[in-house]
């Protein structure tokens, strides 16, 4: 359900609350719209933002040669829809997308407030991202790995197997996005620790600081 014109004049002043929920994943799930802009929180993170979900946006702005390329794309932890619907609405590109998140009631408010008004062909599997792949065999050209509980990445998600598996799921010259939290010093001595694991799998891989996070960028 689409904001309407008064919530959305509303939230050029203020933030406006739209729904809270709960589930078996996550304690809350707010939705809310600032700046007629949608945002998906947990109780300690961001899972949506629109085009202003800034780690993704700035990533995919900085590589328009590698996008030129892409026709299929597999989402692992989908938020509100933020990436299908800035690379949709803001950047024009149309693709085949495969979404894949943990939580019932997620996929619920994407459906709710981004997905439905996608043209993009698109299909949701409610499973574990791990097990997923595992049973899986369709290959992407693009991989973006958004998989977070609150604002924690569980330790499934940054060991070799993980990334070994989503490289077998990559097409030729495919590529995966890996998104990692960067807000504190700790955060980012983990973070140069998983690069170097990343590295292991994706020989030819870079990173870019977007701040507050490092998306990771692995070619198969």
């Amino acid at each position: 359900m689409k904001p309407n014109f008064f919530q959305k004049c509303l939230s050029f002043i203020k933030e406006v609350p739209l729904e809270t929920r709960t589930s078996e994943f996550n304690e809350v799930l707010h939705v809310s719209l600032i700046k007629n802009t949608l945002q998906l929180c947990s109780k300690n993170a961001i899972y949506s933002y629109g085009e202003k979900y800034d780690n993704f946006y700035k990533t995919f702005v900085a590589i328009p040669e590698k996008l030129e390329k892409v026709e299929s794309v597999l989402v692992l932890g989908l938020g509100l829809g933020s990436i299908p619907y800035m690379l949709e609405e803001k950047l024009d590109y149309d693709f085949d997308y495969t979404f894949v998140e943990i939580d019932e009631e997620v996929i619920d408010l994407a459906n709710e407030y981004t997905l439905q008004y996608l043209e993009s062909m698109q299909q949701t599997f409610c499973a574990d991202a791990y097990i997923f792949l595992q049973q899986f065999a369709q290959k992407h050209d693009m991989i973006c790995v958004d998989i977070f509980l609150d604002d924690i990445i569980p330790d499934t998600f940054k060991k070799t197997d993980f990334l070994q598996l989503c490289k077998k799921r990559l097409n030729k010259k495919g590529f995966v996005l890996y998104n990692f939290l960067t807000i504190n010093d700790q955060d980012i001595e983990n973070a140069k620790a998983f690069f170097e694991l990343f590295k292991t799998v994706f020989p030819k891989s870079s990173y870019k600081d977007v701040g507050g996070n490092w998306i990771f960028i692995g070619e198969g």
